[in-house]
């Protein structure tokens, strides 16, 4: 998922990537339905919810130059974003005895092993000089981001249906941004940003089904 994300980074630009990153809860919907042979339609119309509530937020008019080339990239990455939430969510619950640390420390040990050797062919090691401050950025997104919160993500894909988790993996978008917009200060389209959060609480509103169950009370 890495390798071909932050490759895309040399074709496209920053907000391209956020953009092309908004079709990973449609993937989810869609294996989700594969692998249960059957369609989950409430699923599916959440991720397009949440697609478009991401959207609003990211589209701009115009891409570069190497926007299909980098757009395939991301969307492959996306699929592998996709596909391992959707394992680790349909095979946890099957190892018994074991706690979700000791689990997921085999996701752990894969990633590092592919990034060795993805390194031995990406990267000029003779060259390759780190700096304290990239050091710092470097602990922080293994630790941090990819440490902690990829856990915590997981581990909250094992408590949720197929719709709500595909929602999230957008969610994070206008949550990002508010929190860019209360706490430092930052410029944010307020409107563009209310649209997003009804789209994404619709989205969630699908996925849990609320609209049934008020109908029904």
């Amino acid at each position: 998922m890495y390798i071909l994300y932050l490759h895309a980074f040399a074709l496209l630009q920053a907000y391209e990537v956020a953009l092309f990153t908004i079709f990973t809860p449609v993937y989810l919907a869609l294996l989700d339905a594969a692998l249960e042979h059957r369609w989950e339609v409430r699923h599916l119309l959440a991720a397009v919810l949440s697609l478009g509530g991401a959207g609003v937020l990211l589209w701009r008019t115009g891409v570069g130059s190497g926007a299909v080339g980098g757009f395939m990239l991301v969307q492959f990455s996306n699929l592998c974003f996709a596909a391992g939430q959707l394992a680790y969510k349909r095979e946890r619950p099957k190892l018994k005895g074991v706690s979700d640390a000791e689990v997921f420390a085999l996701p752990y040990a894969g990633a590092l092993a592919a990034t060795l050797v993805a390194s031995l062919f990406t990267t000029d090691w003779p060259a390759f000089r780190l700096t304290l401050p990239q050091a710092g950025v470097i602990a922080y997104l293994g630790i941090v981001a990819s440490g902690l919160c990829f856990f915590w993500w997981n581990l909250g894909a094992t408590r949720v249906n197929t719709g709500t988790l595909a929602v999230f993996n957008n969610a994070k978008i206008p949550l990002g941004i508010a929190v860019s917009l209360l706490f430092f200060g930052e410029n944010a389209h307020l409107p563009r940003l209310l649209l997003s959060a009804a789209l994404m609480f619709a989205a969630v509103a699908v996925a849990e089904n609320w609209f049934s169950r008020t109908k029904a009370t």
